[in-house]
């Protein structure tokens, strides 16, 4: 273990050994929680009784004189005399009351109810902040930020927990909430100035500021400490006391907020979820505290909640910071709190009338609006939760109470059976089928509504009558797919609508003679609406094949867009078989070949037989050549990467080593900027053109290729000095030689192809491909 990391577990041990210091004082010594007044007599008398949660609720009183404290008279106790409080640390105390001394014992042992607030809660949260602290320190604890977050969340634990020392005035438990609890912000600020250096370019906060933060956070200390421990402000009451900590506190609190909105404010997109959720952690954790206790306290002298209940929330900050680091897919806090917001509305007015019907019944106890604002807040937060996790909780239920399998949705049902629904019958069929299983209806029928009139298409049992078919038609008139068209008996569904003519659904009352209760109705909206999306692509479908069937076999020209669509489908499969053969067959030649070349180099008897291996390693070596040239002619390699003219090189130096041909290849005048299809279809027109040339340019031994561009055109022109060919007799042959092909390719991008020849004068074939305008404004420039 290195020096660094041992120091840090004695920071650890140290904040250990401070929180169990507090919890002792806080255990050992009950909370006595009295203000006292000096008299001109010299006496002490209690001005203002314990809270009912106390310990000394009940055993003292408003009027009672205080005598002594530990045997001694309450003047030589510098702290009472100072602050006008009893701190707790003591073992007994006498009072005087009507004339009659009493002797208070102190018991060892705090059974009030102020130790769940003052020390198994914020007990509760020290330990879950210390364990993941100790968690982040094993894990990522040479990171600046992490060991800044770190001390954070130990300094909001410690924090929380030293009010049981502070609220029983013990002078160090004083020292250190005042001290601790102010520095929270400053190290926040400092943490998210080093988490926030490495992920943007601007810093979360100036430098500056922080100086100027860490150098108040010293002066504030000593004058804490001067305070506590000397006579220098002996004339500040306790009430100012309390107003200058939180005033201090509260600044620092809006500074921190104010630059977290201002960094949210300025963040990227990518950035703004991250900022989102530091925000929201810190409203979560800050706002309670500032807008029912400090700024009340301020303000008013009084506040609405106490320290320790506005301060349950301080958790939330240095929990949602570790997780925000710990995982890699964050959960969508703009979503979170969308439904936060809605389920906060639907709360509002239910917790409201519950919180006055409580008030009505039970205003003979008393009037205690605090008690009531926390009634309030305790049902009104419980609400939210429930709401927020209603569904999920039904869920469970259900899963619970039921053998059967969750019900599947109607999007899910449909989603089942599209894969057999291949056309607007089929759809039609499956929502009968369904809507007769779900609901039991006893008839069922399909209806179309034209302008000639509306008729029954089909239907099982007895179909809606004739004025009611009269009455759905004229309803029907006005109304949008995936609607409920109003009927006077049974339920109609407008689901679809083509060509003039609107498909509806209509379906009688069911079985029981009941009505479609809530659930139902959703459900049925629901397909509807599916039902209504899936038969628009059903009848998009079908008058898209029609389109392509007609296309293909009417005699005329096949369209531009089809030719297009066909040879993308082809480029798309020769790219997957390329990929194909390069992942799988080439990789397996390659392993093998390595293997039979590792067992030859070690092979050094049997001279026939290493032959034969030999022979068998040569073969291999050409079949992966001959892979490797078929990968090539399917997928043309560097092509996106060196362009054009580049490729189509590379391609006829790969055929002048196969063949005798001498081929030249001139692209002098060609500047033509082209989109990636337009590329593509030019380099496959030159290779069919070459695959021509070798296989049926017979005697051919020379080959010119020309590319020209002007400004609205491309030209590519090309001879050889072949055998030629009768052009009268061209229609037999014309698909075995490729030139098809490459006509229709030509004529997927709207061009023009010419072929010239005579027996014995060789091939000459001129094609020209007109330039979009972009590719026009690029090729002038």
């Amino acid at each position: 273990m290195s020096r660094g990391h041992r120091a840090g577990y004695a920071v650890f041990a140290i904040v250990f050994m401070l929180a169990a210091y507090f919890v002792y004082i806080g255990v050992r010594y009950p909370a006595i929680s009295l203000v006292l007044t000096p008299t001109s007599s010299g006496e002490w008398i209690i001005k203002e009784g314990p809270q009912e949660d106390a310990w000394a609720y009940g055993r003292l009183q408003q009027g009672d004189a205080i005598i002594s404290l530990d045997g001694r008279p309450v003047q030589k106790h510098p702290f009472v005399v100072k602050t006008h409080r009893i701190s707790s640390l003591i073992n007994h105390m006498t009072i005087e009351r009507d004339g009659e001394r009493i002797e208070i014992p102190i018991p060892a042992f705090d059974s009030s109810h102020t130790l769940f607030k003052h020390v198994l809660y914020p007990g509760l949260i020290f330990i879950l902040l210390f364990v993941l602290s100790l968690r982040a320190y094993q894990t990522q604890g040479r990171q600046r930020d992490t060991k800044l977050l770190i001390s954070y969340a130990l300094l909001v634990g410690l924090s929380y927990l030293c009010s049981a020392a502070s609220s029983r005035y013990d002078p160090f438990g004083v020292v250190c909430i005042y001290v601790l609890f102010c520095s929270v912000p400053v190290l926040l600020l400092h943490f998210l100035y080093e988490f926030f250096s490495t992920r943007q370019a601007r810093p979360y906060v100036p430098r500056i500021l922080l100086t100027i933060m860490y150098g108040d956070m010293a002066s504030w200390t000593v004058g804490v400490l001067l305070y506590v421990y000397t006579n220098l402000f002996a004339s500040m009451s306790h009430n100012f006391e309390i107003i200058t900590v939180l005033s201090f506190f509260v600044l620092l609190q809006l500074t921190v907020i104010l630059f977290m909105i201002r960094n949210l404010v300025k963040s990227s997109a990518s950035e703004r979820t991250f900022h989102i959720y530091i925000l929201t952690a810190q409203m979560i954790a800050y706002m309670p505290f500032l807008l029912l206790h400090a700024l009340p306290r301020i303000v008013f002298g009084t506040s609405i909640l106490e320290d320790n209940v506005a301060g349950y929330s301080v958790i939330a900050v240095p929990v949602i910071f570790f997780y925000l680091l710990k995982v890699k897919e964050i959960i969508d806090i703009q979503f979170v709190l969308h439904r936060l917001r809605h389920y906060g509305l639907l709360a509002l007015w239910p917790s409201i009338a519950l919180v006055a019907v409580m008030i009505l019944i039970w205003q003979g106890n008393g009037n205690d609006t605090v008690k009531w604002l926390e009634t309030f807040l305790l049902i009104y937060s419980s609400l939210v939760a429930f709401l927020y996790y209603k569904d999920y909780l039904h869920l469970r239920i259900r899963r619970y109470m039921s053998k059967k399998p969750a019900e599947a949705t109607p999007a899910e049902q449909l989603l089942d059976r599209s894969t057999r629904i291949k056309n607007a019958a089929d759809l039609e069929l499956a929502m009968m089928q369904e809507i007769e299983a779900k609901l039991r209806v006893s008839s069922i029928a399909l209806l179309e509504s034209s302008a000639e009139g509306i008729q029954v298409k089909r239907q099982q049992g007895t179909g809606p009558e004739s004025h009611q078919l009269e009455s759905i038609a004229a309803m029907a008139a006005n109304a949008q797919a995936g609607s409920f068209i109003p009927v006077d008996a049974g339920t109609c569904l407008l689901y679809g609508e083509a060509q003039g003519r609107q498909q509806l659904l209509w379906f009688g009352s069911k079985y029981n003679r009941t009505q479609l209760n809530p659930d139902e109705v959703a459900w049925l909206q629901a397909m509807l609406n599916y039902a209504s999306i899936l038969y628009i692509n059903l009848r998009l479908t079908q008058d898209f094949a029609g389109q392509l069937e007609e296309s293909i076999t009417s005699p005329g020209r096949t369209p531009t867009w089809l030719l297009r669509l066909l040879f993308t489908i082809s480029e798309n499969e020769r790219k997957r078989l390329s990929s194909d053969l390069h992942d799988s067959a080439l990789q397996d030649q390659l392993l093998l070949y390595r293997k039979l070349e590792s067992l030859l180099s070690s092979w050094d008897q049997d001279r026939p037989r290493r032959e034969e291996l030999e022979e068998i390693r040569d073969g291999m070596l050409d079949v992966v050549a001959q892979i490797r040239e078929t990968c090539n002619e399917l997928r043309p390699p560097f092509l996106k990467e060196m362009g054009l003219v580049e490729a189509i090189e590379q391609m006829l130096s790969q055929i002048r080593l196969r063949t005798n041909l001498a081929i030249e290849f001139q692209t002098d005048g060609f500047h033509a900027g082209l989109e990636e299809q337009q590329e593509l279809t030019l380099y496959r027109i030159v290779q069919e053109l070459m695959q021509n040339a070798v296989k049926h340019a017979q005697d051919a031994t020379h080959v010119d290729l020309y590319f020209r561009s002007t400004n609205s055109s491309i030209k590519l022109v090309y001879r050889d000095n072949g055998i030629g060919m009768d052009t009268s007799k061209l229609t037999s042959s014309y698909s075995h030689m490729g030139l098809w092909g490459i006509q229709e390719r030509v004529a997927s991008l709207e061009g023009t192809f010419r072929l010239r020849s005579k027996p014995g004068q060789g091939l000459h074939i001129d094609i020209k491909i007109p330039l979009a305008y972009e590719e026009r404004r690029v090729s002038v420039g």
